[in-house]
């Protein structure tokens, strides 16, 4: 599926889904499960009755957790990482209010761009 093909929060999702079971997300229970739980919330809040905003905040941190979790997990298959499967899930949720941030240069102590982009800082 291309990008510019996807119509629905389903069809988004797709790709994550697919990917991380190329890279065996079933070999990692607690990273499956935190997929599972994010995979859900990411479907709820595209589909709620919440102001624009609001959910577009919870998706663009959502997908920047669905971002850095196929990072860490294709880390996972090329090296020897030491760290646990909840330590990983620790690293994520904290690396995800700035990962927009991080992916766009800037530092984490500037003032961010005025961008919807950056909507799930804190």
């Amino acid at each position: 599926m291309k990008l510019n093909s996807v119509a629905s929060a389903t069809d988004y999702l797709v790709y994550f889904t697919q990917k991380l079971n190329e890279l065996h997300i079933n070999e990692y229970p607690e990273l499956l499960e935190y997929y599972q739980r994010l995979h859900h919330e990411f479907l709820e809040i595209s589909e709620s009755d919440d102001p624009f905003f609001v959910r577009l905040k919870e998706v663009f941190l959502i997908e920047a957790k669905f971002q850095i979790l196929l990072m860490m997990i294709e880390h996972i298959e090329s090296s020897d990482m030491e760290l646990s499967e909840k330590e990983l899930i620790r690293m994520i949720e904290e690396d995800s209010t700035c990962y927009y941030r991080e992916m766009t240069g800037q530092r984490k102590n500037a003032s961010i761009t005025w961008s919807m982009i950056y909507l799930s800082e804190k």
